[in-house]
């Protein structure tokens, strides 16, 4: 959904909230395989199960936003970003049934990470060229370089 009238900043903390109440803290997804192929532990894959659950939410969550036309492009970059993302953690928690398929994700995850990051560059350079600065109290301060 597109909006020519729906506030940046509204949008910008609507997506922040998204963000903010779906990633799950903790490990990153290449610590916790490391951590299973270190410890020949397959159950220790388990873990990305909620940080690929939360991706998920994030995913619908930006798909079910209106989005104002000015951010329109670095919308469609994060969701294109993020489908990859768990595209990647699915493979690596496939990593001891098809080492194959593993390795593939291992293989794609940093330069899909790094695509992610510029997403969100991306997205900060929209709320920055509209002069918007999120304040601590609200949920788009995601958005802002810490």
């Amino acid at each position: 959904k597109t909006s020519t009238t729906l506030g940046l900043r509204e949008y910008g903390n609507t997506i922040g909230s998204i963000f903010k109440n779906n990633l799950v803290p903790g490990r990153n997804e290449v610590a916790i395989l490391q951590n299973a192929l270190t410890l020949g532990n397959r159950e220790v894959l388990k873990e990305l199960d909620p940080i690929v659950a939360g991706y998920r939410n994030i995913r619908t969550g930006l798909l079910a936003t209106t989005v104002p036309s000015q951010a329109i492009s670095s919308h469609v970059s994060l969701l294109n970003s993020l489908n990859k993302i768990i595209f990647l953690v699915e493979l690596l928690s496939k990593t001891f049934t098809d080492p194959a398929v593993g390795i593939q994700g291992v293989a794609l995850y940093q330069p899909t990470f790094v695509e992610l990051q510029q997403s969100f560059e991306g997205m900060r350079t929209v709320f920055k060229n509209a002069g918007i600065a999120f304040t601590s109290s609200e949920p788009g301060i995601f958005f802002q370089p810490q």
